[in-house]
């Protein structure tokens, strides 16, 4: 091969460059951008959804029923308290 094609092989074509990309084709490269993030974002959201999908299927108990996952008590309607009711 000839020295010139050798120096045209090694570099890459100028619409790829970073520069390139973030001067000329910013509106193009935001959007893929963009793209990737909310595609990720929806992918994490099923998977968070999913995940409290399945804590309400294996609802644990607490307290023998009493308390929450918090360990919150639960008040039911019609319980006495010190003589009142809530």
């Amino acid at each position: 091969k000839s020295e010139s094609a050798q120096r045209s092989s090694q570099y890459r074509d100028a619409n790829l460059a970073p520069l390139y990309k973030l001067t000329v084709n910013l509106i193009l490269t935001y959007k893929f951008i963009n793209q990737v993030y909310y595609a990720n974002k929806k992918k994490r959201q099923a998977a968070m959804a999913q995940n409290a999908y399945s804590k309400k299927e294996r609802k644990e108990t607490f307290n023998d029923g009493f308390d929450d996952e918090n360990f919150d008590y639960i008040v039911k309607c019609g319980e006495v308290f010190n003589e009142r009711f809530v």
